[in-house]
């Protein structure tokens, strides 16, 4: 009569056991896409074999003793997971670099385009940037945003045959530092993408796949380009030639029509670059 009080107050402590090591270990998984794509490799594949021997192990729990054996496992997991919190703060405190853009070419293959100079615009529509100089047949200057670094290189592109620069347009590249791990880039969808659509083609949502092509790891795209994302880059699917993440660096390209006293620099591709790399410090 007295056998299965103790053995019901036995099942229900291994029961309680049980679930707070469950509990510790769920808390102490890494489950974000996008930290995920930021730590080393590493680090990610060594938490993702501890939490696996825990699964196994709590579903061939009997015992007390063996919570116990399962909480040496939960320990270390608690080892690996605070490790590889200070890889992403060291990530994070690190100071911000990134390499100069390729110059931009001359347009060649006979067209009757041409590159003009752009230094005079370039220098009074972006009178904030420092360090402003030529940079192949196009301008550079770099300028701060936020706390953030960002190198905006622009090139002028007009007919030859056309006096008028109504018809001339800029080609911009922004440039800023991301956390190397991620690779990733969003294509505006052309007409021959929409006629034979990409197979590696990451889907993401239909307005958005309707309007861009993305490339990458699914997880981290469908994570990154949430709603907000998605807007910031929708508000200027017209202008923009392509986000592409990877290497450290992140690059937004975009073209534009010239026009006198008008600005090169875009404050949406700016929000745009700045938005995804707080994003991914932030992970």
């Amino acid at each position: 009569m007295t056998s299965a009080p103790e053995y019901r107050s036995a099942g229900s402590a291994i029961a309680t056991r049980g679930r707070e090591l469950r509990e510790e270990s769920a808390r102490l998984r890494l489950r974000s896409p996008i930290r995920r794509a930021v730590l080393p490799p590493g680090t990610v594949r060594e938490l993702d074999g501890l939490a696996a021997r825990i699964d196994v192990a709590l579903e061939r729990a009997t015992s007390l003793e063996a919570l116990s054996a399962i909480g040496e496992l939960v320990l270390q997991l608690s080892v690996v997971a605070a490790r590889a919190e200070e890889e992403l703060d060291r990530m994070r405190s690190r100071e911000r670099e990134h390499p100069c853009p390729d110059a931009p070419k001359r347009f060649t293959l006979g067209s009757p385009r041409a590159t003009f100079s752009i230094e005079r615009p370039f220098r009074a529509q972006l009178g904030h940037l420092n360090d402003v100089r030529g940079h192949g047949v196009g301008m550079l200057g770099r300028f701060d945003h936020e706390g953030a670094p960002f190198t905006l290189v622009a090139c002028g592109v007009k007919l030859r045959d056309w006096p008028s620069t109504a018809l001339s347009r800029f080609e911009c590249l922004l440039r800023t530092s991301v956390p190397r791990g991620p690779a990733l880039t969003i294509r505006p969808r052309t007409l021959l993408r929409r006629l034979v659509p990409s197979r590696d083609a990451v889907t993401v949502e239909p307005t958005f796949d309707r309007a861009f092509v993305v490339h990458g790891d699914p997880s981290v795209a469908r994570a990154l380009l949430d709603e907000r994302y998605r807007a910031l880059l929708l508000a200027i699917r017209h202008e923009l030639r392509g986000v592409v993440v990877g290497e450290g660096v992140l690059d937004v390209v975009w073209r534009r029509r010239f026009v006198a006293g008008a600005r090169i620099a875009s404050d949406e591709a700016l929000a745009v670059a700045h938005a995804i790399a707080a994003r991914l410090y932030a992970a």
